[in-house]
């Protein structure tokens, strides 16, 4: 029964794709790559139980994922490789050599770029004089605000990328796609430095839970 099961929904599949597929069928079908002779959809039914939707899964750690009942190391190796190899595709979708076209197509890649992330990190594209992606770039992990040691390491690979303009992000994991006091103020100051040394600071994109707030959109609200 679980056989035919499995082949019917995996026809579905290569028929529709997911998009009529329920969150509990979703993970059902997944599962049948790492669980190969058990039924799924109790342990699809176990982690929507646990964590509520399908996002929280594939956001959950390894660790905690292998105490939920069904799954293995295997599997749980399988949903927790799903969010980093979407990054990467998006990272190979926005390829150096791109153009930006709009400020809102880099907005969209660097929401997409923070999925899953649970840790803050300061993010940035730099770009030509043509509007093309040079590359982007990790600056650091942490507070956006350590200021010093932030503008320091950000003008450094500016001036190694070469650099016309830059796009900056960096994401509140816990919080709201809002920008602080401190932000603002702290993007001031990248402006203003990165204008001494002759490059644009076109946007400043905050991201969190897959909503963003650019603070380049809203410039007269924070004086920039």
């Amino acid at each position: 029964m679980h056989e035919g099961h499995r082949e019917r929904m995996k026809a579905r599949f290569k028929k529709e794709g997911l998009d009529h597929f329920s969150e509990i069928n979703i993970l059902e079908l997944l599962l049948f790559y790492s669980v190969p002779r058990r039924d799924t959809n109790p342990i699809a039914h176990e982690l929507l139980s646990k964590y509520g939707n399908i996002a929280n899964v594939l956001e959950a750690e390894f660790d905690d994922l292998i105490t939920v009942n069904g799954i293995t190391e295997n599997s749980a190796a399988l949903i927790t490789m799903l969010l980093p190899l979407y990054r990467r595709y998006m990272d190979v979708k926005t390829k150096p050599g791109t153009i930006i076209n709009e400020l809102s197509d880099a907005a969209k890649y660097l929401v997409h770029s923070y999925m899953g992330e649970k840790n803050e990190i300061v993010r940035m594209m730099a770009i030509d004089s043509k509007g093309k992606l040079i590359a982007t770039y990790d600056l650091f992990e942490g507070n956006f605000n350590s200021v010093d040691i932030n503008i320091r390491k950000l003008v450094e690979t500016v001036i190694l990328s070469k650099a016309s303009a830059v796009v900056l992000a960096h994401n509140h994991p816990d919080g709201l796609a809002l920008p602080s006091e401190q932000d603002v103020i702290t993007t001031r100051r990248i402006q203003e430095v990165l204008k001494s040394i002759s490059v644009d600071l076109l946007d400043h994109i905050i991201v969190a839970d897959g909503d963003f707030v650019s603070l380049f959109q809203s410039r007269r609200a924070y004086n920039l």
